[in-house]
C-alpha cells in the first residue's frame, strides 16, 4: 500500500483509528497525516522503522 491508497480507504470507509507508517513507498506518513487531519479527527499512530 501506498500513501494514495491511505487516503483512498479514508474517504471511502469509515475509520475508528489510523496506523500509518513514516516511510511510505511515494510520500511521507507525516505529509499523509496532515492531508488527514485536513478532513477528519479520528486518532493517527504513527509507526516507523528509523532508530533516530
Amino acid at each position: 500500500y501506498n500513501g494514495q491508497d491511505a487516503l483512498n480507504c479514508i474517504e471511502n470507509e469509515k475509520i475508528d483509528l489510523a496506523i500509518l507508517d513514516v516511510m511510505l513507498p511515494d510520500t511521507d506518513g507525516f505529509s499523509i497525516c496532515q492531508r488527514i487531519r485536513e478532513k477528519h479527527t479520528f486518532p493517527v499512530i504513527m509507526l516507523t522503522a528509523k532508530e533516530e
